[in-house]
């Protein structure tokens, strides 16, 4: 669960850093595309199978969500 935050973290980084102007319409479509992606990868994680530092992250993400 770590490396996928710290890969989301870059992810984002990289997407924020092509569409470089701030608020433009297809900025946050990309970014907005990019979270459902990695919400619904996220949505299909076994909770069962993560380890405790994950399920934390995992339960972390809902809080905030």
């Amino acid at each position: 669960m770590r490396q996928r935050i710290k890969q989301v973290i870059e992810d984002l980084r990289c997407i924020c850093q092509f569409y470089s102007i701030t608020f433009s319409p297809e900025r946050e479509c990309r970014l907005q595309e990019y979270r459902n992606e990695r919400l619904n990868d996220l949505s299909k994680e076994h909770f069962d199978t993560l380890t405790q530092d994950g399920k934390i992250d995992y339960l972390n993400h809902l809080y905030y969500r």
